[in-house]
């Protein structure tokens, strides 16, 4: 459902659906309400900042047979780089399917992913950098760089 950019591709059709009354109660609870920018059971966005330069919103819609389809969402940065927020956008999908399969909510599980994500890397904002300078310093077939 993404377009090579990692936004939504989404028809007025295909996100009719909505959370349930406790799940959206447990957003609310859960997700701090100075990063919780709308809660309703058909549409959630919320921020997940660890600091000014690691941070992103997601936008989540819900599809007619939610939970047990994985929710419509869109990942936005201005900050973080294209290859790394392709790589969240592939992590949150596989995350929101493998939720889906059982039936489950999806929604704070993907802001815990999210935010434990950008906590726990620091190297994030660099990933590119990082492969830049492993392709120039790593030329022989034995050569390793730990970091």
């Amino acid at each position: 459902p993404f377009l090579p950019s990692g936004h939504l591709c989404l028809s007025p059709m295909a996100f009719e659906g909505s959370i349930s009354a406790e799940e959206l109660a447990s957003i609310q609870e859960t997700i701090p309400q100075e990063v919780l920018l709308t809660a309703t059971q058909e549409y959630v966005i919320f921020h997940v900042i660890e600091t000014p330069y690691k941070n992103l919103t997601m936008k989540c819609q819900f599809p007619l047979q939610y939970p047990s389809s994985p929710l419509l969402f869109e990942l936005e940065t201005k900050t973080l780089p294209e290859r790394v927020k392709r790589k969240l956008v592939d992590k949150c999908e596989q995350e929101a399917e493998q939720l889906a399969d059982k039936g489950q909510p999806q929604v704070l599980a993907l802001w815990t992913f999210l935010s434990t994500l950008l906590q726990s890397n620091q190297l994030l904002l660099c990933t590119e950098h990082i492969s830049d300078i492993k392709s120039r310093l790593l030329t022989g077939p034995h050569d390793s760089l730990k970091l």
